[in-house]
């Protein structure tokens, strides 16, 4: 067939990405992506990012907070299984809680060429996994070891305890060291989520007494950590666990503290702006001291160490029905709408006597993880375990092109780390989660609020944080390093190359009945570099395919001319092989093709 007889048409495919069926059946679409997202209906690159710190967090980021305290500097509040970090004027600063000290005179012990420092005193260290801060220690020992800052824990027994330094000692020293006050850390958490194989994990009769069980459905949860601002200060929770304030006009040589008066176990905090309410969802009732997964308790204003009501304060709590235990909270417009694993629910500031009002908005439609929600031009996005959410006065789901892509290929197991964020300038909400192949993040699906087109692509950032403080987004990688992300004119990954990908599903002519004969394609696009096209045919759906390419398209590339047949055709763009700092924007493409007969 000659080109004469051919058309040159322009094919427009819908914005977004669509699984829902196959390649065939999702004709007129996009059918993967990865870096891509769609602005005006067309696909271009997502920038690049570079790191922020020269250091990495000690442990994987599990919740963020950007903000800026009354002299104007911008903050970010991190954490981890591990730590709590402050990062203040691009420098990192350990914040994480003191449980208690340990105050010692000559108790510590070197051992000549070697790293190990071995310190006898009783220190109470209970943990698997901790941490220990020395201060004020009195002389040098083992003639050039002088301990100062942040040490990983090696019990011994109940009367001594190593860490090892970053040189080793000149000397054999016993009984040295002077005055010692050493700060124990609140001790680490877990990074994974796990199955429990102990006693209780199945069901009665099963194996035999006594005897770890082989298959259990108990998760026992990974450190998770959630994070709000009081004025300038931040509040700060481990899941499970106290409550933390840290007081930004201290400085970043202060440490996080407990409040004291607040419930000893919390599952998730949030404060009420308006009225300055500190707000508990699951925990430790403050009058029974029982724990209540369902209980919504809040302190009295402006006072988080006020927590049990009286007729004289505003503090209160109410108990929800629905679902098995509070989970997540989100601020919206005029209310907090928070959630279960089943239901969603709102409460609302209404003043003396009851301070809240409370509503349920919706049953089956509870949250996945802690932190699967967020806010954005008023209204609640959410992801529950089967499907997305929009709250805008009434629940709604989302309808979801990648609804099947999502949830039939993901680790529930580690469902705690799905972690939801904004981009305000793209109007995006992305969820960052584990497929089930992977035990820490590496995907995203992102939901365009404009036009109601979905992507997927592959990220392994674990937290995420939209530019409301700083100039660009804000991510943490599963290498625990702090990045700048979505830079303006940076399309590099810390100074590398990354590949950005999409490629549309397969059309035909005719619905199939003829074959195609293409041999031109006439590119339009924004570019600054390069991209390589790739095109595919094949007569049958499920044949073999023959794929021509790739061809290398520039800002100055007229045409590309190529000859293929089949049934049904696809094409497909790329950066993988292509020069780093590549920037792309597709426009309308034009194709030279028609039928070529039936056989």
């Amino acid at each position: 067939m000659a080109s004469t007889d051919l058309k040159t048409i322009r094919v427009d495919f819908r914005p977004g990405v669509d699984k829902t069926s196959t390649r065939y059946k999702a004709e007129g679409t996009w059918y993967d992506a990865d870096k891509v997202r769609f602005r005006s209906g067309v696909p271009e690159n997502i920038r690049g990012w570079e790191k922020q710190t020269v250091s990495p967090l000690i442990g994987k980021a599990r919740d963020i907070l950007t903000w800026a305290d009354n002299a104007g500097n911008s903050l970010i509040a991190l954490g981890t299984e591990c730590k709590l970090y402050v990062v203040k004027g691009g420098a990192l600063y350990d914040i994480t809680p003191i449980d208690h000290t340990v105050s010692i005179v000559d108790g510590i012990n070197t051992t000549s060429n070697s790293v190990r420092v071995v310190v006898s005193a009783v220190h109470g260290i209970t943990g698997a996994h901790n941490y220990v801060v020395f201060t004020s220690q009195g002389t040098t020992v083992g003639g050039n070891i002088y301990l100062n800052g942040d040490y990983f824990v090696s019990v011994i027994n109940a009367n001594s305890f190593a860490v090892d330094t970053s040189v080793s000692a000149v000397a054999t020293s016993a009984g040295a060291g002077g005055q010692l006050t050493i700060g124990v850390e609140i001790a680490c958490g877990t990074s994974l989520a796990t199955y429990g194989f102990g006693y209780g994990t199945g069901p009665y009769g099963m194996s035999t007494y006594g005897t770890p069980r082989t298959t259990s459905n108990v998760v026992l949860d990974m450190r998770q950590w959630s994070l709000d601002t009081w004025g300038q200060d931040l509040m700060a929770c481990i899941r499970g666990g106290r409550l933390y304030h840290w007081d930004s006009s201290i400085g970043v040589s202060a440490r996080a503290t407990i409040v004291n008066n607040a419930p000893t176990q919390n599952n998730f905090i949030k404060v009420s702006p308006e009225d300055r309410h500190l707000i508990s969802f699951g925990g430790t009732d403050v009058i029974t001291s029982v724990f209540d997964p369902h209980v919504v308790q809040w302190c009295d204003t402006e006072d988080y160490n006020t927590w049990i009501p009286t007729v004289t304060n505003a503090a209160g709590s109410f108990r929800i029905d629905g679902g098995n235990e509070l989970i997540a909270a989100c601020r919206g417009a005029r209310q907090i709408n928070f959630f279960s694993d089943d239901t969603a629910h709102a409460m609302t500031y209404v003043g003396p006597p009851y301070t809240f009002g409370f509503s349920q908005l919706g049953g089956v439609c509870g949250i996945i993880a802690p932190h699967a929600c967020t806010e954005f031009n008023s209204k609640i996005y959410w992801m529950s375990t089967h499907n997305f959410h929009v709250y805008d006065g009434q629940v709604k789901t989302i309808p979801c092109t990648l609804l099947k892509y999502v949830f039939d290929d993901i680790n529930l197991v580690q469902k705690d780390k799905i972690y939801v964020g904004t981009n305000k300038e793209f109007g995006e909400i992305i969820w960052l989660y584990c497929s089930s192949s992977s035990n820490d993040i590496d995907r995203y699906v992102i939901y365009n609020t404009t036009d109601g087109s979905w992507v997927n692509g592959t990220f392994n950032w674990t937290v995420w944080a939209d530019q409301t403080i700083f100039d660009n987004v804000i991510v943490v990688g599963s290498d625990s390093y702090i990045r700048n992300m979505d830079v303006d004119d940076l399309y590099t990954g810390d100074g590398l190359r990354y590949e950005s990908m999409i490629e549309t599903a397969d059309f035909d002519i005719a619905d199939g009945g003829d074959m195609v004969f293409w041999d031109r394609i006439i590119p339009d696009f924004d570019i600054d570099g390069t991209i390589q096209l790739f095109v595919t045919s094949k007569k049958y759906p499920g044949g073999s395919e023959i794929t021509k390419g790739p061809y290398s398209i520039t800002d100055s590339t007229a045409k590309i001319d190529f000859r293929q047949r089949g049934r049904q055709v696809r094409m497909r763009l790329s950066t993988s092989a292509t020069p780093a700092g590549v920037r792309w924007q597709l426009g309308a493409l034009r194709f030279n093709l028609g039928p070529d007969g039936s056989r």
